[in-house]
């Protein structure tokens, strides 16, 4: 191609947020008249512009133009050096180009940010908290993890003192805090504290947190034992009175039948032995061995007339 190209620098420091750039100087070595187009490779389109993109040069003739760049304040585009490449090409001779290379470099930024979720939590032991950090900058960074609490009423516990965070990434931090003295009744109590993220090099950042202290004892207890109690007494009541006389009409009744039974078996049972025992006198007085009879005493026994008691 017959043209020469070259920039006014080929190192361009800028910091995020901020504009910048350089200027293209073409020269049409050619012997006619030739358009070029101007483009760059390398970086993201979407923060480099180019001012004109097209130069129209007679033969021997230069011209230049604005190359702008402006790095976003992004953690998509991190800090450190980003080459790039500022193509030119003829519309006389399209299969040629030339390329001259220079570099930005982007200066690092911190933004960190911090959540704690959630704010506040009830519990009657203890309360679990997360810790999210966000690292919204475009360099690694360094943020040390600490707990204060400022009326010394919680032990305060983290998973990690310090983490390293990449650019926009959020890294979670397991926090703990576990109140010194316990109640079994009594109205919550609401116990504060305080979390610190320090990024290196930057001010501290402060999160405030409260643990709702909850009473031991579970507050569906009380009722509970109360309904409780209101369905023993009702138990009760219908015991006494109605289900106690019925059951004690039945027994009553079934024992008057069995002692029924029981003096008629006794009575049949007292016949039987005195008939026996009459049996057994008239057998020892027939065999000569029992006592001697009374005047109609046996014969009666017997039921037989004594002879003399018979009319002569």
């Amino acid at each position: 191609m017959a043209a020469t190209v070259s920039l006014s620098t080929d190192s361009i420091e800028l910091v995020p947020g901020e504009t910048g750039g350089c200027e293209v100087s073409v020269t049409n070595t050619g012997s006619l008249v030739d358009q070029f187009s101007i483009s760059l490779v390398g970086v993201r389109e979407d923060w480099v512009t180019v001012e004109p993109a097209t130069l129209n040069l007679m033969p021997a003739a230069s011209a230049t133009a604005t190359v702008t760049f402006a790095p976003p304040r992004s953690p998509e585009l991190v800090a450190g050096r980003h080459p790039f490449g500022v193509r030119v090409g003829s519309r006389e001779d399209p299969r040629a180009s030339v390329v001259e290379e220079g570099a930005v470099e982007v200066a690092p930024f911190q933004e960190i940010v911090t959540e704690l979720v959630p704010g506040r939590r009830r519990a009657a032991r203890r309360a679990k908290f997360k810790l999210a950090v966000d690292n919204l900058g475009n360099s690694e960074v360094v943020v040390g993890v600490s707990l204060r609490d400022p009326d010394d009423e919680l032990r305060l516990e983290t998973s990690r003192q310090a983490i390293t965070t990449a650019p926009g990434t959020a890294t979670i931090v397991k926090l703990r805090a576990t109140p010194h003295r316990r109640f079994w009744r009594g109205q919550p109590k609401m116990l504060p504290f305080e979390v610190v993220a320090t990024p290196v090099g930057e001010e501290p950042i402060r999160t405030s947190g409260v643990v709702q202290q909850e009473q031991l004892m579970p507050k569906w207890l009380l009722p509970a034992l109360a309904a409780a109690v209101v369905v023993v007494v009702a138990a009760a009541a219908a015991w006494f009175a109605l289900l106690k006389p019925a059951v004690e009409s039945v027994a009553t009744e079934q024992t008057q039948q069995q002692v029924a039974k029981a003096e008629n078996a006794a009575s049949r049972a007292s016949g039987a032995a005195d008939k026996a025992t009459a049996a057994a006198t008239v057998a020892q007085r027939a065999a000569g061995i029992g006592p001697s009879p009374t005047p109609g005493g046996a014969a009666s026994a017997a039921g037989l007339t004594p002879c003399w008691a018979r009319s002569v």
